[in-house]
């Protein structure tokens, strides 16, 4: 598939899964609740924590699907912990019979989202100008040592002021000490 086309099918997936998240998950707890609620014994504090994630994360895709390229970090949290979300749910529906309905409800419409917009979203390339010229997001070797020296350096400060200012309070507690036994 071409890019520009690919692009073009990404930007229609993220309104849609996001318009799902917000508007489409909450009805089928209440209409479909064998499929899509995990409590159906009362009102579930779980239930509204979870509604309550996946509307803020479709408004999301929603607002990423503007410019999917600037906005891949979050594309990448939704496909992977879609995947995470889905597999722990796929073998809790196994494990407990009482939820072998969410193998036809939740748990594939989570993979089949995740896998969608895994398959449509595009690999960013480096740029070799912007590269070339150390305006890469990617930090050389040089740069990282600096940093963790720094890093150490700020600790071992800390560190050896700590230590001194330790001493310095044994040495004036020897003193009271001292003095107050003579």
């Amino acid at each position: 598939m071409e890019e520009s086309g690919r692009l073009r099918y990404l930007r229609i997936a993220l309104v849609l899964i996001g318009a799902f998240c917000v508007l489409g998950v909450y009805p089928l707890t209440i209409f479909w609740p064998s499929g899509w609620a995990w409590h159906t014994d009362g009102p579930s504090l779980y239930l509204q924590m979870i509604i309550g994630i996946y509307a803020t994360l479709g408004v999301f895709l929603v607002i990423a699907a503007r410019n999917p390229l600037d906005n891949l970090s979050l594309i990448w949290f939704f496909v992977w912990s879609s995947i995470v979300h889905g597999g722990i749910m796929a073998v809790q529906s196994l494990v407990y019979p009482q939820h072998r309905g969410h193998l036809l409800g939740d748990v594939p419409v989570l993979l089949i989202a995740a896998a969608v917009l895994a398959w449509l979203t595009p690999r960013r390339q480096i740029n070799p100008v912007l590269f070339i010229s150390g305006l890469t997001p990617r930090f050389s070797a040089m740069q990282i040592k600096a940093c963790y020296k720094e890093t150490l350096d700020k600790v071992a400060a800390i560190f050896f002021s700590y230590n001194d200012l330790i001493s310095c309070a044994k040495s004036m507690a020897f003193r009271v000490t001292w003095r107050t036994d003579h």
